[in-house]
């Protein structure tokens, strides 16, 4: 329905903050000669004139036109993409369904082998050239964190899979990790039932998070499952979920942030973007988007 409450049969695909309002937006995939408004699932933007958004396929704003980007599709098959991210826009990643990755260097398209066929969520990096990716299967409890540093080899840093705590680190995770952020200061955080510190070469739980290790957080009483985690160093650190988890990290305690946290909430954060002062999240309450803005 429009705000009036009448049925609106446009589809749209996205919306817009001018930093005074909302509005709807038709961001279209022009596929020979023909505008088709369909899901996206990510976008990342350099600057406001060079964004990119990925779902079905790739489409980039130059400032002027939205332009579909073509994969050949021995590089990217009929597979759903999650999340695009890069460090320059002449090299971008995107990862999908069924362990799909691929990276455009310049404007050459290839297909990394990642040697897994869970789903591929999530992909961050740092401004040292170290690249990473996170998948899950939920229902098996199951994840992997991949990495790259030369954007082209990947490897297997670390799996998870619902295990004893005898067993933690030795040398699986527990667990789906649904989202890896990496810091400037050569240390990665992974996020998915518990929440990980990777640094020196070496798995940790993240400590300062209260009940965060296996067997803690009885009940989801101070958290829920964590969907994405981002910062801008380890002393200033977000976390989302759902059961309406939202937690930040000031270097010496985490507090929720807006609404309270409970176990019964049905507001669920699915993503979240640090960018200066500003921390956007996005998610849904029932059947309905919910987005906050922070400002500090």
């Amino acid at each position: 329905n429009d705000s009036l409450g009448i049925p609106d049969l446009i589809i749209y695909n996205s919306l817009y903050w001018d930093g005074t309002e909302w509005s709807v937006k038709r961001i279209p995939y022009n596929y020979q000669g023909t505008d088709f408004i369909s899901q996206i699932q990510s976008v990342f933007a350099f600057t406001p004139n060079d964004i990119w958004f990925c779902g079905n396929g790739v489409i980039h704003w130059d400032g002027i036109n939205y332009v579909a980007i073509t994969i050949p599709t021995n590089v990217w098959g009929p597979y759903q993409m999650n999340k695009i991210w890069g460090s320059r826009s002449n090299e971008l990643y995107i990862v999908g369904s069924s362990g799909s990755l691929a990276r455009k260097k310049n404007s050459i398209w290839q297909k990394i082998v990642s040697g897994t066929g869970l789903t591929l969520t999530d992909i961050s990096g740092n401004d040292k050239g170290d690249v990473y990716a996170c998948g899950l299967n939920i229902a098996q409890g199951k994840g992997i964190v991949l990495n790259t540093s030369n954007g082209f080899s990947w490897q297997t840093l670390a799996e998870g899979d619902i295990i004893p705590p005898t067993q933690i680190f030795d040398p699986k995770l527990y667990g789906s990790i649904a989202s890896v952020w990496a810091d400037q200061d050569n240390t990665l955080y992974a996020a998915g039932n518990l929440v990980y510190r990777y640094k020196f070469s070496k798995w940790n739980y993240l400590k300062s998070l209260p009940e965060n290790f296996i067997g803690g957080n009885p009940n989801t009483y101070y958290r829920g499952f964590i969907n994405k985690v981002r910062g801008k160093a380890s002393n200033d650190i977000w976390i989302v979920g759902d059961r309406n988890t939202v937690r930040h990290f000031n270097g010496v305690t985490w507090q929720q942030i807006g609404l309270p946290y409970s176990p019964n909430s049905d507001i669920i954060w699915l993503d979240l973007d640090v960018k200066d002062n500003l921390v956007a999240i996005s998610g849904m309450k029932g059947n309905k988007a919910f987005i906050m803005i922070i400002k500090r």
